[in-house]
């Protein structure tokens, strides 16, 4: 294991900011839905605030991680049922979770 290194200018790597902003009693959720080819390349991305969810991590299983996830998101893009739709239920995708920053640094 290395010795961890104190970068102010990258704030994934900041334990006190990232600590402090664990503490932060009410936060604004977000979330970025990016939608992926057969090659896993990024196709389409759709980006919103959450309005609740859960994840779940299961190393045992086929399925390792399962995500429920409500978001306030553009009418165009709600019709996941709709095959035809960029985002569907028949879609891979990426998702990266993220907080609003109301901290001083960063």
């Amino acid at each position: 294991m290395t010795d961890y290194v104190y970068d102010y200018r990258n704030y994934e790597r900041d334990r006190e900011f990232l600590s402090a902003l664990d503490t932060v009693k009410v936060k604004t959720s977000y979330a970025k839905i990016t939608l992926l080819s057969y090659e896993e390349k990024p196709l389409y991305e759709i980006q919103g605030k959450i309005t609740s969810g859960s994840l779940s991590v299961n190393g045992s299983s086929a399925v390792r991680r399962t995500i429920s996830l409500s978001m306030i998101a553009s009418p165009e893009n709600s019709n996941i049922e709709n095959v035809e739709n960029e985002i569907s239920i028949n879609k891979k995708v990426k998702i990266a979770i993220g907080y609003e920053n109301t901290l001083k640094e960063y």
